[in-house]
């Protein structure tokens, strides 16, 4: 079995670290940290070179790659700042939700905006436990 990336892996790799070392400036990522800001200029410029989206079909606004590769920007990302990282990699979280169970025009009509800069997924979470439903 070869565990060696191929030459594309390699590119994505290098991009994304490129990308991440000229983008995510300390100073910049710390002052998000501490005012528990979105990355919004970030996910903007990410969006540019496919890092956001890059795990998706092309017919709904992906790169078409696989996970393998979305862990290598998502690695790359995070060693340079780990909550601005997974901030701008997150925008899209629930579009595995509506490309496995989702109709084609739900897929058409929501998947393309979360790639072009016009919407971001979210979701809310509780926690369940014996006697119902408990919020935080």
């Amino acid at each position: 079995m070869d565990f060696e990336l191929t030459k594309e892996q390699m590119d994505i790799q290098k991009a994304a670290q490129e990308f991440a070392e000229a983008e995510f400036e300390k100073s910049y990522v710390v002052e998000l940290d501490r005012n528990h800001k979105f990355p919004w200029e970030i996910w903007k410029k990410a969006l540019k070179p496919g890092f956001i989206g890059l795990d998706i079909p092309e017919e709904y606004g992906g790169q078409g790659y696989g996970l393998f590769e979305k862990v290598l920007v998502t690695e790359q990302f995070c060693r340079c700042g780990a909550s601005v990282g997974t901030s701008a990699l997150g925008t899209y979280f629930g579009s595995k939700i509506i490309l496995r169970n989702g109709s084609e025009n739900q897929k058409k009509k929501f998947l393309p905006p979360l790639f072009q800069g016009e919407a971001v997924s979210a979701g809310a979470f509780g926690a369940f436990y014996a006697d119902g439903f408990w919020w935080p």
